[in-house]
């Protein structure tokens, strides 16, 4: 009996809602639901596509229709909305996204206010100096009228998102975590305030379990809704970086913070400034507000900082037997999967890691390709 019909049968309420999120469910894969749900034209149709390889062994129609009916109550208990493509709330940018998100999870006032979204990220370690200039722009930016957009994390991004509240400006967090179980719990007073003028915002369901590798993936949402990024202050080796990798990907105006040279905390933020980014700092928020034209700057034409060459023998076996199948070529996902048997959410997850850290660059049709040599 196929999928949709064992679902139904249990007595759950199949609409483009609840199948999607039981084809998310079922694959832990926002790319294989958007592939299915383009297949077969709505998301409730898309659940005849479910075959076997893209199912756990663990998983049948009763354990899914659990994990459906507990997701719904959750997210009712929590007050966090679900949205579709299909829905007037879908913010259009993010289906512009690089790998776009099937479904957000929203909690807090939605969709954003028609004014500029500037995305503002840096370091979780932030210094004196980080903090200081991540509130200043932050209140300059909310008040000329900016949404500030943030990851929601310590450091940098919670100044920002305290530093807009004080201005009475809308903010909005864009969570690696699901909103029912919002991280980091330190924050948890923080990401109550944004929700009663600004959003919290998440790809993640409750019912899954927390991935270390969602904290840099959920930054290309983050730019996605945004109309330029400023990188406050970070390292080289960041998610902070991650995200400006994303707005260059996008051709997206990417400003960052000047910082003392001889402090390692700025290293990023001054190589994205030497690589081409525009520099902000207080009293520059006009050309922040209205960049105008995409930037046309040396980052377009440059990678950022990344090894050239990397040992195979210290990683983890899928992201080692991923860049061992690259060194023979460039190769298309899903033979990837086929070549490798591995799960389209587990191959996701392995392509993104080695993708954030630039060890291979997504193609034109969904093919991957080697950005560095491989040893070991």
């Amino acid at each position: 009996m196929k999928l949709r019909h064992s679902l139904a049968k249990l007595g759950l309420t199949l609409d483009n809602q609840t199948a999607t999120l039981a084809l998310l469910l079922a694959t832990s894969s926002h790319s294989v639901v958007r592939r299915l749900v383009a297949a077969a034209g709505n998301p409730v149709e898309a659940l005849d596509l479910l075959s076997s390889d893209l199912l756990p062994a663990t998983l049948d129609a009763h354990k899914l229709s659990a994990l459906v009916n507990k997701e719904l109550k959750q997210c009712a208990r929590a007050g966090v909305s679900i949205i579709l493509p299909t829905s007037p709330l879908w913010l259009p940018q993010l289906s512009g996204a690089c790998r776009p998100p099937a479904v957000v999870f929203v909690r807090g006032l939605w969709p954003p206010p028609n004014a500029p979204r500037i995305a503002m990220v840096g370091s979780r370690k932030a210094t004196d100096y980080g903090r200081r200039m991540a509130r200043t722009l932050a209140t300059e930016l909310g008040e000329a009228g900016a949404t500030i957009v943030s990851g929601g994390a310590s450091g940098i991004d919670a100044a920002c998102h305290e530093a807009a509240l004080h201005a009475a400006a809308p903010t909005i967090a864009v969570l690696g975590s699901s909103l029912v179980h919002p991280y980091p719990s330190a924050n948890r007073k923080l990401f109550e305030e944004i929700t009663h003028s600004g959003a919290l915002l998440s790809e993640y369901p409750s019912v899954l379990p927390v991935a270390p590798y969602r904290f840099p993936e959920r930054n290309r949402l983050l730019v996605a809704i945004s109309q330029a990024t400023v990188v406050v202050q970070c390292p080289v080796a960041s998610g902070a970086m991650h995200t400006a990798r994303f707005a260059i990907q996008a051709s997206q105006p990417l400003f960052a913070v000047p910082g003392p040279a001889d402090d390692c905390a700025n290293a990023g933020s001054n190589a994205l400034l030497d690589m081409g980014a525009r520099p902000a700092s207080p009293g520059r928020v006009a050309s922040i507000m209205a960049p105008g034209k995409r930037l046309a700057s040396p980052l377009l034409n440059q990678k950022l900082p990344q090894p050239a060459e990397i040992d195979l023998s210290i990683l983890d076996p899928l992201p080692r037997k991923v860049l061992s199948a690259l060194a023979e070529g460039v190769c298309h996902m899903d033979d990837l999967g086929t070549m490798l048997n591995a799960s389209p959410a587990a191959l996701s997850e392995a392509l993104l890691h080695c993708e954030l850290n630039g060890w291979i660059q997504r193609e034109a049709g969904n093919r991957y390709g080697l950005r560095i040599n491989v040893t070991g």
